[in-house]
């Protein structure tokens, strides 16, 4: 049911994938901070070409509960500086 869009900016590919298991019952923080650290190497260039910006929903986005509008963007450099939007 639930999708994940991974966009290469290298070759300008898209493809959508079901959510792996290890992913399921997370969203926002959670579960850009489960990408971040299972699929980036720890000592990836911030601005280097292995880098992923991820972008994900809370887990009641679509939903009419108030602020579940809001999605969590992370990356390597924000990670590095413990930066979370």
């Amino acid at each position: 049911m639930f999708k994940i869009i991974r966009v290469n900016m290298s070759d300008l590919s898209v493809k959508k994938e079901d959510v792996p298991e290890a992913y399921q019952g997370l969203g926002g923080r959670g579960l850009t901070s489960a990408i971040l650290l299972g699929e980036v190497e720890p000592t990836c260039s911030p601005i280097g070409p292995n880098n992923k910006l991820i972008f994900a929903p809370g887990l009641l986005g679509g939903t009419k509960c108030a602020n579940s509008g809001r999605i969590s963007v992370v990356d390597m450099l924000n990670a590095k500086y413990m930066v979370f939007h």
